[in-house]
């Protein structure tokens, strides 16, 4: 069998000693401080963590026989289920419905007051899998993870199911006679409507009816976050809100001002995404490439694709925009002092952004105040960018009032008694309204309040009136796209729940008293707008999702106001508070989503908790820490106060954050309201221990009592300041420590080996090919070569003299080459052997090493001299060489995959539709802390510096799966075969072969098998499962399982193609993570089909194996990062860094 060697820490001092004698000062690739401080023994160093090889629940041998002997004797008895309901799905149920082939219907998601374009597919009848729209006009052919996940919001075992009135069950014919009496009294009735931000044409109808019927109506959009800075910036630039798009694959230098623009949480996400991608793809040595200045106040996503990233407090973000306003002559600069590092960023964004001209673009975040965004719009216009890199639209709105005033002003009347009805509309505002506001206190002074959402939240708990809101897969509705196509909502399903209705049905009800069904409305609303033939226009608006040619028109603008920027008025000696929505709960909306509660945040990689991250500077001066022992990390618990609020949160020391500045997450610490029960079961049986969804809300709920119970993490949105997302002057106090923190990025640990390739732009076009030469040496195995493995590659990372880097964890690739040495492993032929002879030779598979460093004193290595093939389990008869395999039909597709890592910025949708897709299972907090969760994709983030622990790092992420080896080590120490390889040349799992012996877990390189420590899908409750994909074969407990490369697809598609006698066409099949991908970094395909664009792919110089030097001979590779430097940045910037380091004379 291949036997792998684990790099111990013995071995990787030396390693670290042989780069320091070579006097190389190449970066380090790291992924948390706490690996330079683990104990000398070396105890954190470990590629699994503790708790992997315990029993469940850690019970011993004894423990084991003695529940197995009372499972024997209670085998006869009937288990005892709780009723199931029937769900139907189908009010009549169409033709269409054939069962075991999917339908796919075009609607669209609403998303923060806009809609985002999906089709939707069906198995009969329910829904289970999202993805992009790619022939909508504002649409992409990716998503967020907020797309895939949403599908699970509809099968929430929470969901609120009945009206209630009074905190008791109600029904919806009373709500409906409310409404009549409440229309009888328009005239006398006080009534306002709080309602979230919305972009339909029919509720806005809505609205006017509600108006037309009570004479003095309130009206407030409302968002958890506040007033949009993004819109009042547009409106003290132009005059009016316009909405700008960024036309990315335009730009040559970007620069963003804590703009996290590749991050899903963002309006306009699949396009900047999609466009950003456009501007860094690089296919040879001759090509271009975008360059992308980052300043902002965390560690994002968009920090972590730039090129240079400048960290600084989000309050002294404006001044530094105002500074680079007037470099560029637009406005003038605040008197603010400025280190040499910001002085020099700011220089070089000038430059750049001068010579790029009309293809120069600025950016501006949510954290910032309107006066930033309207800054930005005034360089883009300077630098001639509107119209090139800047589209406006006009929304056709008026002056827009902020929402913080507009929500003063209610609570206010609130207050006073001045309002008798107040409608809350998909809102929660007991939960996230600013608590200076006191708007729950006011709440009480409200005679009749009416509540509509999904969940029985905190909101819903405070009304007078609770009803349930329809999801958007299973309710009428339509919209606005970002670029303002108008888009239809249409349903998959009818509602699970008789009395769930929609926005648009209760304000109708409202404001006519007549019960309308949401179809009926929205079809009144678009029979004004469709020519004749209507019914024609009609059913082509819903095949294909939108109405063409509905945009927004293109804006003309005089010249923009320049806002005047002060120095930020706050001490720089105070702590400052950042708050924003989450990255993967956004304010709440996904709380009670198990998929997202463990999806790893981007950066932290942190699941089921939110934390208050800062610098280590800023720990140290507080006097916190965050330890990891036994590979899980404890961190001390702080009390956040700030103007009489206060929240306790973990801390998390993040490298790479603005010193005196803390970040926080809002959508924690829920307490929602549920009618299930917990389920109890037998004393041998741990399921109800494990059953993430047994006794309450996942997110945290109530108990009979009121009592919240089993809550999870704090809430901080009631401490944000009624104005902004900065508030400064917090006091923080340490009230706790030793709290566990459950990640996924620090387990799995492959410490020494050589993970990832990068080089500058420069050094890719010296040398097209650096992810070769960054390779260990191949080893020596005592045959006809002389020999590669004495010296060779001494330096951290294994630099190549032609430029690049690789690396992983902070150790060079080569002690790892030089461990490998004595085991028997050679270099072979790669996985290009099927079809694509044109592709680039790689050293990973026997390449030229000469030009690479040596160790000290070494000579430079020859060429490498081709060896031997590895010899295999099977000898010369390895499966894809067998008769019965060249005879099958699915022999002459071969498949393979290419990710592309300069494309790829981590944002996590691959991994959500992975999960989507087949049917993996969430686990929880404290079995994720023992290394157990089960996602087949992660997202490994690695920090590179000039030395390990910088404070100040750079950040790539790489998506780590199955690598589906030609010679896979998991299949040969398979003792049942339940491992084996496919005859189109990918590793399967056959579930009920596997016995779960683990051999395969702990042979494989790559740390991607997962084993089902408990049967995961035993206590799931009835609506979740329907949102398994029927597929895939759900797993049980005792059983490996890993990325498949969605083996279920390839076979439709080849059963498909079969039956209409012809071939697989290039590009037919898709996997899930492929599919989800909104920047098309992941490539899969046929490569025995030269017009695949995976063989194209794999013939670019950037092409690499993962750790293929161990000759396993990856069907995977990977395209190696590439960085657009400015070379008199970082020429500057050294010589800065060598002034300060250097000794001062006495």
């Amino acid at each position: 069998m291949i036997e792998l060697d684990v790099i111990d820490s013995e071995t990787a001092a030396r390693d670290e000693e042989s780069g320091a004698r070579d006097g190389s000062s190449e970066p380090t690739f790291w992924r948390h401080w706490s690996e330079s401080d683990a104990d000398e023994d070396g105890d954190d160093l470990t590629e699994f963590v503790p708790g992997d090889s315990e029993p469940p629940s850690g019970a011993s041998r004894r423990q084991f026989l003695q529940l197995m002997g009372a499972a024997m004797a209670m085998a006869g008895l009937a288990g005892c289920r709780r009723p199931e309901e029937k769900i139907l799905p189908y009010a009549r149920e169409p033709e269409t419905v054939t069962p075991g082939i999917e339908d796919h219907y075009a609607t669209s998601m609403p998303f923060r007051g806009v809609l985002r374009p999906v089709v939707a597919q069906s198995n009969e009848g329910r829904p289970t899998k999202i993805k992009g729209n790619s022939d909508h006009p504002s649409g992409q052919s990716g998503t967020s993870p907020y797309e895939q996940a949403s599908v699970l919001n509809l099968y929430d075992p929470d969901r609120s199911r009945s009206v209630r009135q009074e905190g008791r069950t109600a029904s919806w014919s009373d709500f409906v006679s409310f409404c009549r009496q409440l229309g009888n009294e328009a005239d006398q009735r006080q009534v306002a409507v709080l309602a979230e931000k919305t972009s339909s044409p029919t509720v806005q109808a809505m609205r006017q009816r509600m108006a037309d019927r009570f004479p003095n109506l309130q009206w407030v959009p409302y968002a958890p976050t506040g007033t949009d800075p993004r819109r009042l910036g547009m409106q003290q630039a132009f005059g009016r809100p316009l909405r700008p798009r960024f036309e990315l694959g335009e730009a040559e230098v970007i620069v963003s001002l804590d703009a996290n623009f590749l991050d899903g949480r963002t309006h306009d996400f699949g396009y900047h995404t999609q466009g950003f991608a456009e501007g860094r793809r690089l296919d040879d040595a001759e090509d271009t490439m975008s360059r992308l200045y980052t300043v902002e106040s965390r560690y994002s996503t968009t920090g972590g694709s730039s090129d240079h990233r400048l960290a600084m407090r989000a309050g002294r973000i404006p001044a530094l925009a105002a500074a680079l306003a007037a470099e560029l002559g637009v406005g003038e600069a605040p008197d603010v002092s400025w280190s040499e590092r910001e002085r020099l960023h700011v220089r070089e964004m000038a430059r750049d952004l001068q010579a790029a001209g009309e293809h120069g673009v600025v950016m501006a975040g949510e954290a910032q105040p309107p006066e930033v965004h309207a800054l930005a719009m005034a360089v883009n216009q300077r630098l001639g960018g509107l119209g090139t890199t800047v589209t406006l639209f006009d929304p056709g709105d008026d002056e827009i009032q902020p929402q913080d005033e507009a929500l003063a002003d209610l609570t206010a009347s609130m207050r006073a008694g001045e309002v008798d009805t107040l409608f809350m509309l998909g809102v929660n505002p007991v939960y996230d309204a600013p608590s200076e506001l006191g708007f729950e206190e006011a709440l009480s002074n409200v005679r009749d309040t009416v509540h509509l959402g999904r969940l029985r939240n905190e909101t819903a708990q405070a009304a007078r009136w609770h009803l349930p809101r329809t999801h958007y897969l299973e309710q009428w509705g339509d919209g606005r796209a970002y670029d303002g196509t108008k888009s239809i909502v249409q349903p998959l399903i009818r509602p699970l729940y008789d009395d769930a209705h929609s926005l648009i049905e209760v304000l109708n009800l409202a404001a006519t008293g007549v019960d309308a069904s949401g179809h009926d409305l929205v079809r009144e609303q678009w029979r004004a707008q469709l020519p004749a033939p209507f019914q024609e226009r009609w059913r082509k608006a819903l095949h294909d999702g939108y109405l063409e040619g509905s945009g927004y028109e293109t804006a003309s603008v005089g010249t923009a106001t320049v806002p005047s920027i002060d120095a930020p008025a706050s001490d720089p000696d105070e702590i400052e508070v950042v708050f924003r929505t989450d990255s993967k709960l956004l304010a709440g909306r996904f709380s009670n989503n198990p998929w997202m509660q463990e999806l790893p945040d981007p950066i932290s990689k942190i699941v089921w908790d939110n934390v208050a991250v800062m610098s280590r500077a800023t720990a140290d001066e507080l006097g916190v820490e965050v330890q990891r022992r036994e590979g899980s990390f404890y961190a001390d618990r702080v009390e956040l106060t700030l103007d009489g609020q206060s929240v306790e949160l973990p801390v998390w020391v993040q490298p790479g954050y603005p010193d005196g500045s803390i970040g926080v997450s809002m959508g924690y610490g829920r307490t929602i309201a549920s009618t299930r029960e917990s389920e109890s079961t037998p004393f041998w049986d741990t399921s109800d221990q494990t059953n993430i969804y047994n006794g309450s809300p996942i997110a945290g709920g109530v108990d009979s009592s009121g009592e919240p119970v089993d809550v999870v993490g704090g809430n901080v949105a009631p401490m944000r300041p009624n104005g902004g997302r900065v508030a400064t002057g917090a006091n923080v106090t340490q009230v706790g420590s030793g709290y566990l923190l459950a990640t996924t990025q620090e387990e799995g640990s492959m410490q020494g080996r050589p993970i990832v390739r990068w080089a500058t732009l420069d050094e890719f076009k010296e040398n097209p090919e650096f992810v070769n030469e960054s390779q260990p040496p191949v080893p020596d195995l005592g045959h006809e070569s002389g020999g590669h493995g004495d010296g060779g590659h001494g330096d951290e990372g294994g630099h190549s003299g032609g430029g690049g880097h690789g690396g992983g964890d902070g150790h060079s690739g080569d002690g790892a080459a030089g461990n490998v040495s004595g085991q028997g492993l050679e270099a072979g032929p790669g996985a290009d052997a099927h079809g694509a002879d044109e592709m680039p030779e790689q050293a990973a598979h026997g390449g030229d090493g000469a030009g690479q460093h040596g160790g000290a004193g070494a000579d430079e290595p020859g060429p490498v001299e081709k060896q031997q093939e590895y010899p295999m389990a099977w000898e010369e008869n390895h499966p894809k060489d067998q008769a019965a395999f060249k005879n099958n039909p699915y022999y002459q597709n071969q498949w393979g995959m290419t990710v592309d890592l300069n494309t790829c910025t981590g944002c996590n949708a691959c991994v959500v539709a992975c999960t989507s897709e087949n049917n993996v299972q969430v686990v929880g907090k404290e079995e994720v802390s023992k290394g157990r969760h089960m996602y087949w994709i992660r997202n490994d983030r690695y920090y590179v510096s000039e030395e390990e622990g910088d404070d100040n790092p750079e950040m790539l992420t790489q998506p780590v799966m199955c690598q589906h080896c030609e010679n896979a080590p998991c299949e040969s120490v398979c003792p049942v075969a339940a491992t084996v390889h496919s005859p189109d040349g990918t590793n399967q799992m056959v579930y009920n072969r596997c016995i779960g012996t683990r051999y395969c877990q702990n042979n494989c390189p790559y740390k991607v098998r997962r084993f089902n420590f408990y049967d995961w899908t035993k206590t799931l409750p009835t609506e979740v499962q329907m949102a398994q994909n029927p597929d895939v074969t759900v797993r049980n407990r005792g059983v490996m399982e890993k990325c498949t490369w969605c083996v279920q697809r390839i076979r439709k598609h080849q059963q498909q193609a079969d039956n209409e006698d012809r071939d697989l066409r290039p590009n037919e099949v898709e996997t899930a993570c492929q599919e989800a991908c909104p920047t098309d970094a992941i490539t899969f395909g046929d490569l025995n089909n030269p017009e695949s664009d995976v063989v194209e792919e794999k013939k670019n110089p950037r092409r690499y194996e993962l750790l293929s030097y161990l000759n396993t001979k990856p069907r995977l590779s990977y395209l190696g990062r590439v960085r657009n430097t400015n070379s008199r940045l970082e020429e500057a910037l050294s010589d800065t860094e060598a002034e300060e380091e250097a000794p001062v004379e006495a």
